[in-house]
């Protein structure tokens, strides 16, 4: 995360998954990330929050299922290849979009926008 972040200040946030809840992970975050929201500081579990949600995984997904897969490697192989040739120009494209979907859920008071 530091790399990614390149020095920006930032949190590390899970989703409520009960692995990334555990007292033995939640212990070990806080020990180690200096940024990190814990379970009961984390915002409702909502695709409008989170650009995978709301873009990259529909995306990979319709290129993935294009054609048919009989095996989980020729599946995780396409996977990593859709991932791999997404045009990074669109993904900076969403994630910017990021704030300002946040102010619309704001403005829903939580709600779906």
């Amino acid at each position: 995360m530091d790399r990614v972040a390149a020095g920006r200040e930032y949190v590390f946030q899970q989703n409520s998954a009960p692995p990334h809840k555990a007292r033995k992970t939640q212990a070990w975050l806080y020990r180690n990330l200096c940024h990190h929201w814990s379970p009961d500081l984390w915002p409702p579990s909502s695709p409008d929050y989170n650009p995978l949600d709301y873009y990259m995984w529909g995306v990979v997904e319709a290129k993935v299922n294009a054609n048919p897969h009989n095996a989980k490697d020729s599946l995780r192989a396409s996977i990593m290849e859709v991932m791999r040739n997404m045009d990074k120009e669109e993904v900076k494209r969403i994630c910017n979009q990021f704030k300002s979907r946040l102010e619309k859920v704001v403005i829903a008071d939580g709600g779906v926008i």
